[in-house]
């Protein structure tokens, strides 16, 4: 296992023999003086694990910390300090920091520690993954499940979400028809353009045809402006007709013409 490691202090004689004596034990070790430098190569580079300093100049251990938390996730953190006390590693952990060490340094904890924040930290990535996996597995856009008519119902509108057909939802009320219309346009082929939803049950004859075809200035009474339909609100996108059974008739046929 081919570790890389960061050492972050300030005192030279201390740095030099952490580097050397991690480097005989088979770490590829980087070294910084102060805070300032070891954020510089934190930006420059990812490493396993971070044994930072907690007093390392202007910047301190826990500036450090805080940037490898934010920008370096993925680096497992030990804190070292010559003044070591219960708030001070609270304080550490709450931010980030996998373990914490008084000074002098025992080689052979530090060895131990750097080996179980490497394990820990690969823990912890190989579970993000796998929480990645099962959701592509288990889920469609925000629809989740894993039993087998489920998954029968991710690959029908994976299957027809690549196609321009128009799509019929059915079931009943509150099963989620809506949920499945976002997911067969958000993996779709027009999923750049807009997904308009008109709610045909909550809008009477005359209105819906307006608001489905659109109408001119003057056409009909209070009729004050122009107004693009919904038709035409959804080109290169989705129109998702919720309810569109409760229509009336006359609408109905309208709509089966236009369709």
């Amino acid at each position: 296992m081919n570790i890389s490691v960061l050492v972050v202090e300030d005192d030279e004689l201390t740095r030099s023999s952490l580097e050397v004596a991690l480097e005989q034990d088979g770490f590829r070790v980087t070294t910084a003086a102060d805070g300032a430098s070891a954020i510089a190569k934190l930006q420059q580079h990812s490493f396993d694990v971070g044994v930072f300093d907690l007093m390392v100049g202007h910047v301190s251990g826990l500036e450090v910390l805080d940037y490898a938390s934010r920008h370096r996730p993925d680096t497992a953190v030990i804190m070292v300090t010559g003044y070591g006390t219960v708030e001070t590693a609270v304080e550490a952990m709450k931010r980030g920091a996998q373990d914490f060490l008084t000074k002098p340094i025992d080689i052979e904890k530090l060895n131990l520690l750097i080996h179980r924040s490497v394990r820990n930290q690969r823990l912890v990535a190989e579970n993000r993954l796998l929480r990645e996996e099962l959701r592509e597995r288990f889920s469609v856009g925000k629809i989740l499940g894993k039993s087998p008519r489920m998954q029968d119902l991710f690959r029908e509108i994976e299957q027809v979400a690549r196609t321009d057909a128009t799509v019929l939802l059915r079931g009943e009320s509150g099963v989620g028809k809506e949920l499945c219309a976002n997911a067969i346009h958000l993996h779709g082929p027009r999923h750049g353009g807009p997904l308009v939803k008109v709610s045909c049950a909550a809008l009477g004859s005359g209105v819906l045809e307006s608001e489905l075809f659109g109408h001119v200035r003057g056409a009909f009474t209070g009729a004050l402006k122009s107004r693009a339909g919904r038709f035409e609100q959804a080109d290169r996108g989705t129109l998702f007709l919720d309810e569109v059974g409760d229509l009336d008739a006359g609408t109905q046929i309208k709509l089966l013409r236009v369709l």
